[in-house]
């Protein structure tokens, strides 16, 4: 009944108009369900965001300790975001087009029930909370029924590192977030 309430509501206001301004007024009557009788919207997909800030102790000594070593990394610890944990991997020297770069990549812990579509961004930070003037770094991949390393994310290389000054006290801070869309199992992500 208070959907009916409030058509009759605005069907009388728009006719109150409509004699004040001297109009014609053709109208057609139409009655909505109220909110109260009508289904909800199912939720086909799920969110979730986290940012973190991990904090790169040790440059020179990590530098030197995995410089030989290129497939090597450090994960650091495991973030809840969707109902998942995922596990951020840094790798302190990726080769990729011809440059060592510091970059990172993103698993979950165990495999993913639904297929996830995961994007890490990245972007180096001080402790003033002033970010490069080239911005976040992007990466985004599909999870499902894997437990394997998304793409790499890269960073950037130790030499603009140097030369942009967010290494301080042999140490630098990265800002992290994590944002994914978990599909029902019934539904697949559509790009």
């Amino acid at each position: 009944m208070p959907g009916l309430l409030a058509n009759a509501a605005a069907l009388a206001l728009a006719f109150s108009i409509a004699l004040r301004n001297r109009t014609r007024f053709a109208f057609s009557v139409l009655f909505l369900p109220s909110l109260s009788t009508m289904e909800l919207p199912k939720d086909l997909t799920e969110t979730g965001c986290t940012v973190q800030l991990i904090k790169i102790y040790s440059y020179s000594a990590t530098k030197k300790l995995y410089g030989p070593c290129k497939s090597e990394y450090v994960s650091y610890g495991a973030y809840n975001v969707g109902g998942y944990d995922w596990i951020v991997r840094y790798y302190p020297y990726h080769s990729d087009l011809s440059k060592d770069w510091l970059a990172f990549r993103l698993l979950p812990r165990k495999k993913c029930e639904n297929e996830v579509k995961v994007t890490l961004q990245c972007q180096l930070i001080d402790e003033n909370g002033i970010r490069p003037p080239f911005g976040k770094q992007c990466v985004t991949c599909r999870f499902m029924n894997t437990v394997d390393p998304g793409p790499p994310l890269l960073l950037v290389t130790h030499e603009e590192l140097l030369k942009l000054n967010y290494l301080k006290n042999d140490s630098f801070v990265v800002e992290c977030t994590i944002d994914l869309v978990t599909c029902n199992k019934n539904e697949k992500i559509k790009t």
